[in-house]
């Protein structure tokens, strides 16, 4: 019997270690995993880029192995000045929209001047008018710039505050390269990666080890958690890692600690491979814990006059090296790490995150949502949305925002004629949660459907109209003051200036608490009430930011919106486009 004991035991181990290796076969039946022949086929963003050339050769390489790029403007001495990165970057941005954005950056070298601040916020308004979709903030901040007394300047130091709190009420998201990996302060012997040895013993100038004098690794993370400690409600995606790259446990104090904040792989994948040689059951639980807040760059750099092929042959070979590393269970090596490593095996959903969904989430309008607005003549409205016009479009889905009970099923669609808007919604419902009885009331604290139509981006003012299951309505104005709303009624409310709305109610009564197994809503707004905030009508090409929502009280409030959006509905920076055919 001695040998089954031995037997079993071996195999109980081996149960042990491979029962997660082994669920790739499994997933592969049940689509739970990707394999490396999903690679081309799989929709990714490589959200740390920077692409300093009017060619287009790397965005369409980028584009043939599926990834999209967010490009990133930088204040480095040799590289081209921000004026004409960002020039690249408009450049690239109209010959690939949808597929290339890019982040805008601002200069302190002029730190000193008594008008740095109100030049730096006027650069930053200009590059958001011009697409930028977030500020890149460098690691000269803390290692480079001082003050007038010689002090090195750190990124927590308040007269960074106002730039700060203007980004994030212009609704942009800060990519914040914030000191440097923590082997750079380390012996050249104790470093932890082959490349950061390589480098600087080939750049000692920059190899703070030998430079006591400029300020400590701690020191420079530190001014960073109190900046983030000062803006609380900042978006803000740690490049490299957050410069946390040595250890999953200190960057999870850093995520758990800080809310608004995720990170970057860009140019650290190796980081995390090292210490998947030493513990790779606490890297996979780290990914699987913080699948939310983890964002795939590679920090590849492309710029006039570089060799087109080996650019893309460099490119490739580290994307496909890393989606191995993240999708399969191989054991693997890579020049960087001495040592063997398995990949991570990562569940589907959770590669979907890393390479696409965390991207669109932390930086608003990398993918904004478009809803295609058919033409149409004007018609009368009955409320059920049968209306033969309504079948010359498609129907869209208002998701519900977070998770939980009650997600019930609703769509909406949306047509234009030559004097107005027309929408319709149908909601999935259990409840009448409505009791407001008169137009003009607080109807979103009940059950309701909502648009927002904003026809100039570059104002922030916008036409809010909400219609409750019990046909009143609510048509608002809004000035949006840097998230200090100002609204108003609209002036003159009535003839051609007013709207046209009804509604039905499916499986009960069209009153107060009626139980009810959904509703219908259909509305027309008119151009004129958009005046001044739409002084034309639009035309086939116009392109209108607007959102479409629902909020519903059976049993908890619950928020729907066809554009997610991550506070409230008034963030127009995460509008979708209504793009008029």
């Amino acid at each position: 019997m001695k040998p089954v004991v031995i037997s079993l035991v071996v195999a109980g181990l081996c149960t042990a270690w491979l029962q997660r290796k082994t669920a790739h076969a499994e997933g592969c039946a049940n689509d739970e995993f990707y394999t490396l022949s999903d690679y081309a086929t799989v929709k990714k963003y490589d959200a740390h880029v920077h692409v300093f050339t009017n060619d287009p050769y790397f965005v369409r390489h980028s584009l043939q192995d599926n990834f999209q790029l967010l490009s990133v403007n930088l204040e480095v001495p040799d590289l081209p000045p921000l004026e004409q990165q960002r020039d690249f970057s408009i450049r690239q941005l109209k010959n690939f929209p949808g597929q290339f954005a890019y982040t805008t950056a601002f200069s302190v070298r002029n730190w000193n001047d008594p008008d740095w601040r109100d030049k730096t916020i006027a650069y930053l308004s200009e590059s958001f008018k011009k697409g930028a979709i977030g500020v890149k903030v460098w690691k000269n901040i803390g290692m480079e710039l001082k003050d007038r007394n010689g002090r090195f300047v750190m990124i927590d130091d308040a007269r960074f505050d106002s730039v700060l709190n203007f980004i994030e009420r212009s609704g942009k998201t800060v990519i914040g390269h914030i000191g440097e990996p923590r082997n750079c302060w380390l012996p050249l012997k104790d470093m932890t990666v082959e490349n950061d040895r390589e480098y600087f013993s080939k750049h000692p100038q920059y190899h703070m080890y030998l430079h006591p004098e400029y300020p400590s690794y701690e020191a420079i993370i530190g001014a960073r958690d109190r900046m983030l400690a000062k803006h609380r409600h900042l978006p803000f995606v740690g490049a490299h890692l957050g410069s946390l790259e040595w250890s999953v446990d200190e960057l999870a104090k850093r995520l758990d600690e800080f809310p608004e904040m995720a990170v970057d792989l860009a140019e650290r994948v190796s980081h995390v491979e090292y210490q998947a040689v030493r513990d790779h059951r606490k890297v996979y639980d780290f990914f699987i814990k913080y699948q939310d807040r983890i964002i795939y760059g590679t920090d590849m750099m492309v710029r006039e006059n570089m060799d087109s092929s080996e650019v893309i042959q460099r490119s490739h070979r580290t994307r496909l090296s890393d989606w191995r590393f993240f999708t399969s269970d191989e054991a693997m090596q890579a020049p960087e790490v001495a040592d063997k490593f398995h990949g991570l095996h990562l569940p589907r959903e959770v590669v979907d995150k890393i390479y696409r969904k965390n991207a669109e989430k932390w930086f608003p309008g990398l993918a904004e949502k478009q809803l295609i607005v058919k033409r149409t003549q004007d018609f009368e409205l009955t409320g059920d949305g049968v209306n033969p016009n309504w079948g010359k479009t498609d129907w869209v889905d208002v998701i519900r925002q977070g998770t939980g009970d009650n997600a019930y099923p609703t769509k909406a669609k949306v047509l234009y004629s030559p004097t107005g808007m027309y929408f319709l919604f149908t909601c999935i419902d259990k409840r009448l949660t409505a009791s407001l009885q008169t137009d003009m009331s607080d109807l979103w604290n009940e059950d309701v459907v909502e648009v927002f139509i904003q026809p100039d981006e570059h104002r922030p003012a916008y036409f809010e109209y909400e219609l409750s299951p019990l046909n009143y309505e609510l048509p608002i104005m809004v000035y949006n003051d840097s998230g200090k709303l100002n609204s108003w009624l609209p002036f003159h409310y009535a003839g051609d200036r007013k709207t046209r709305h009804a509604t039905v109610v499916q499986g009960g009564e069209r009153k107060a608490s009626a139980s009810a197994g959904g509703w219908t809503a259909e509305f027309f707004i008119p151009y004129k009430v958009l005046r001044p905030m739409a002084d034309l009508p639009p035309v086939p090409g116009s392109r209108w930011k607007g959102n479409l929502y629902r909020i519903d009280y059976d049993s908890s409030q619950v928020f729907y919106s066809w554009s997610p959006t991550r506070i409230n509905f008034h963030e127009y920076s995460r509008f979708g486009v209504f793009a008029f055919e």
